[in-house]
């Protein structure tokens, strides 16, 4: 289906002025978007917050930018955004969780990545159990699916059987 060409009178143009809509905002409505040419001059754009300094306060508060952001964007006032601290990571007990920074060393030991940790964490493990146990090898791997069903195996037939 083809785009449909709405034609903007100027005086559209004119009325949305007046209600504080630019013209290519009006157009993107109209023509983009599929408003109708009432709806689109009568609701008003919304305003950009202004910020100020916030942002860097909550960064010397130990509260990154982003996160600053994504709260007013929540509905938190800027102030509260900057200045409530951030809960950090903790456990269902609320001790504070070992970070990968933290268990790294640990990890390399056994040699544990990183992937291989986090899936550990999701399956439930704590982080000590997680980088304490070696990675099985992909044999190993094998051995313990065929004992447990998941992977059948097939015998296959040799030149030999297949002759005699």
């Amino acid at each position: 289906m083809g785009r449909v060409y709405r034609v903007i009178t100027p005086m559209k143009y004119e009325k949305a002025e007046k209600n504080g809509v630019k013209r290519y905002v009006l157009a993107l409505r109209i023509r983009a978007l599929g408003w109708s040419a009432k709806t689109a001059i009568e609701t008003p754009t919304t305003k950009k917050m202004k910020h100020g300094d916030w942002p860097d306060r909550a960064v010397a508060n130990g509260i990154n930018k982003s996160s600053y952001y994504r709260r007013v964007s929540e509905g938190l006032t800027p102030e509260e955004a900057a200045t409530t601290p951030t809960k950090g990571r903790v456990d269902k007990n609320g001790n504070a969780k070992p970070s990968w920074k933290e268990m790294k060393g640990r990890a390399a030991q056994n040699n544990v990545s990183y992937s291989t940790y986090m899936r550990r964490l999701s399956a439930g493990e704590t982080p000590e159990q997680a980088v304490s146990r070696p990675p099985m090898s992909q044999s190993e791997h094998m051995k313990r699916n065929i004992e447990a069903g998941k992977i059948k195996l097939i015998e296959r037939k040799t030149r030999k059987d297949e002759i005699s």
